[in-house]
């Protein structure tokens, strides 16, 4: 992060995430890792060494994304700072005739955030994603 920060010559990120649950062999590129090639991956030290960044003053919250309930319950049974947001894919919010409001300075991300409007997730797509459960609701099942 320290590296990131220095490349982008900022104080710190609003938001720190883990963008994707899962980890590969190095050099495993493609969006579709094959069964084989998937890794172990310790949510806890990573979780951990996040948590250390936001109490450094490194970023302002941590959050992750495309996290499942499980995956999500694990870190809430260990976080002393929870996760801030889970990110899901902005076309499912859309078609769930959710508000979504989305803030951009960069013409590049303004362009991939109109794109939502040129795709539309198969039924699969919708029935994974439906399926993750709201922040109230995670919090709600740990608590109780």
């Amino acid at each position: 992060m320290l590296h990131t920060r220095r490349d982008l010559q900022l104080e710190y990120l609003d938001l720190y995430l883990i963008h994707w649950p899962a980890s590969s062999r190095s050099g495993t590129y493609e969006f579709l890792i094959n069964k084989e090639d998937f890794l172990p991956m310790d949510f806890k030290f990573f979780w951990e060494a996040m948590q250390d960044c936001q109490d450094l003053g490194l970023t302002k919250s941590i959050g992750v994304s495309n996290f499942s309930y499980k995956k999500l319950s694990d870190i809430f049974g260990f976080a002393k700072i929870p996760p801030a947001v889970n990110q899901v894919c902005l076309r499912w919010a859309y078609e769930q005739e959710v508000c979504v409001v989305v803030k951009s300075f960069n013409n590049g991300r303004i362009k991939e955030n109109l794109e939502i409007f040129n795709r539309t997730l198969s039924e699969e797509e919708s029935m994974m994603i439906s399926e993750i459960p709201q922040a109230e609701d995670v919090v709600e099942k740990i608590t109780s």
